[in-house]
């Protein structure tokens, strides 16, 4: 799977049957759910490189929760997680210097150099890059719901 096949999971909340299905293609068994005291709740599939992250749905006396990020992990986690396999958004590769992402992606709407991270702001969803120290590899991406100014 493309990791750019996910975007259009954002925003979805876990009762969507899209939601269901794709859980269910990447062999989650439970439902996600926010744990007393956290404020969302992550699917960890450390074998496939991903983790998404499920928030509460900004509704009074909902229980229902959307897919707000997905994280896919490159191979510098320390073993702990499989580096993700299937292709990269914009053409990226792990190996990409920040110079090289910023090269396929365009000059990014924010960059933090001290964090070694970059983040593009597009319609359907945010991109952010966080690299290796000294922005030498991307260490993980996270594809999240599109900014928002009232979000501010």
């Amino acid at each position: 799977m493309n990791a750019e096949d996910f975007i259009p999971y954002l925003r979805k909340t876990d009762a969507d049957p899209a939601i269901q299905q794709l859980l269910a293609s990447l062999g989650v068994k439970k439902a996600p759910k926010i744990a007393r005291g956290d404020t969302e709740a992550r699917v960890g599939l450390n074998e496939q490189g991903l983790e998404l992250i499920f928030e509460r749905v900004e509704q009074p006396k909902s229980s229902l929760l959307e897919l707000t990020n997905i994280m896919v992990y490159g191979n510098t986690q320390g073993g702990e997680v499989t580096p993700y396999a299937g292709p990269l958004p914009g053409g990226l590769a792990f190996t990409d210097t920040r110079k090289a992402a910023r090269k396929k992606l365009g000059e990014p709407a924010v960059a933090d150099e001290d964090m070694d991270r970059d983040t593009w702001d597009y319609p359907t969803h945010g991109l952010t890059l966080d690299y290796t120290e000294g922005g030498k590899g991307i260490v993980f991406i996270t594809l999240s719901v599109p900014y928002e100014p009232e979000d501010d």
